[in-house]
């Protein structure tokens, strides 16, 4: 389902649309932990790099029109977008299903890592069949 952006609204979990605001770069870490992001995030300020990057908690992107904005406004124009599912596939879903439509489509790279190593567990059920 897509909403306009410029449309006041819910869907039927009560969860309001948002729009993160972030600017494109060439590296996204998704992930569902704070404690990730943190350590992403200080380890880049700690070592620099030439590439950019940004970093954005998955539970912020629930709202498919929250997903639709960070999709077009900054993860299609990344090269490399890492995911964190933590808790599986079932709870992120349309974002998985998002960037995986968005990397086929703008050519970029996407690595889905669930969390633990159970088969068919996580993101893996997303990009089955997906080779690049």
């Amino acid at each position: 389902m897509h909403l306009l952006l410029a449309q006041k609204g819910t869907i039927t979990d009560g969860e309001e649309a948002i729009d993160l605001g972030q600017s494109p770069a060439d590296i996204l870490f998704l992930s569902a932990a704070d404690t990730e992001l943190s350590s992403i995030a200080a380890a880049r300020r700690s070592r620099g790099g030439q590439k950019s990057l940004r970093v954005a908690s998955l539970l912020t992107l629930k709202h498919p029109m929250s997903v639709d904005t960070y999709v077009e406004r900054t993860a299609r124009h990344a090269k490399l977008i890492i995911v964190r599912p933590l808790g599986g596939d079932s709870y992120f879903h349309y974002v998985l299903e998002a960037l995986h439509a968005a990397a086929v489509t703008h050519k970029f790279q996407i690595a889905a890592l669930p969390g633990y190593d159970k088969p068919g567990s996580g993101a893996r059920t997303v990009f089955d069949g997906v080779r690049r």
